[in-house]
């Protein structure tokens, strides 16, 4: 699988699927604030919380947004949500490839078998991602009757999803940085690293 994208992925690959899942959280990001301009949906409770949360925590932000507010939370962000976690695993897992094709400037030399094991981590974080999404609407479903075990399985998923994703970008930017040192480092050496494709 590996030598099919090395062989298919271009640079133009790279760019275009970063843009569109970054600007898929911009755009989703701008909603939410003009829908609920007083609530912070993607900090913890139901968005970025890498330390999980109690249900006291998550009642307490379902009861401040009230009914309209559970309303755009089922009706409107939890169907945006469904994308997202598949741009951005598409474009970490063009970003990882890109930076680690085997013998080309500018990227990091990894085994194969490091590549997969690389790659499995934004793939675990779309899995827990749309975990995450499925507790969220099961507790929707639920409010306010939101017993103990149904609050602990989303705050463990809300606190997977939230540390895999932060690996899982922070393994793609050490990636590029050491991908650029590299080609910086065939210039500055006065070497000529092999044709890459464009």
């Amino acid at each position: 699988m590996l030598a099919v994208f090395d062989r298919h992925v271009r640079h133009w690959h790279l760019v275009a699927a970063n843009a569109v899942a970054l600007t898929w959280f911009v755009a989703m990001t701008v909603v939410s604030r003009l829908a609920l301009p007083d609530v912070a949906l993607f900090r913890c409770p139901v968005g970025f919380c890498a330390g999980g949360y109690t249900r006291e925590e998550l009642r307490g932000t379902l009861d401040l947004i009230g009914e309209d507010g559970r309303e755009y939370l089922r009706d409107t962000l939890l169907p945006l949500d469904l994308a997202l976690p598949a741009l951005l695993l598409v474009a970490l897992v063009i970003s990882y490839v890109w930076f680690s094709r085997p013998g080309e400037p500018g990227t990091v030399a990894l085994s194969a078998g490091a590549r997969y094991g690389l790659l499995a981590v934004p793939v675990l974080y779309a899995i827990a991602d749309y975990g995450e999404n499925w507790a969220v609407a099961r507790l929707l479903d639920a409010y306010p009757a939101i017993d103990d075990a149904l609050a602990g399985r989303a705050s463990f998923l809300t606190a997977c999803k939230s540390q895999l994703v932060a690996l899982s970008i922070g393994i793609a930017g050490a990636l590029a940085v050491v991908g650029w040192g590299s080609a910086h480092g065939y210039r500055r050496n006065g070497d000529h690293p092999p044709s890459g494709r464009r």
